[in-house]
């Protein structure tokens, strides 16, 4: 258990900004997911502007706005 918690998921928002489909601008979105209530990041949802992360049990909203 003592290595818990110094690796975590992280949401990357992935741009091709210059429409040449190929990714070109990485940001972190959110990050943090490591402590011991934290289970298995088990999948991302984008719409208008929000992700959802499933992270099990919980389910975590992000806003871009």
């Amino acid at each position: 258990m003592e290595s818990y918690g110094k690796a975590h998921d992280r949401i990357r928002l992935l741009e091709d900004r210059d429409h040449d489909g190929r990714v070109d601008h990485a940001t972190v979105f959110t990050d943090g997911y490591n402590d011991l209530t934290d289970r298995l990041g088990a999948g991302v949802l984008m719409r208008k502007g929000d992700a959802y992360f499933a992270c099990i049990p919980d389910l975590s909203i992000a806003s871009l706005r």
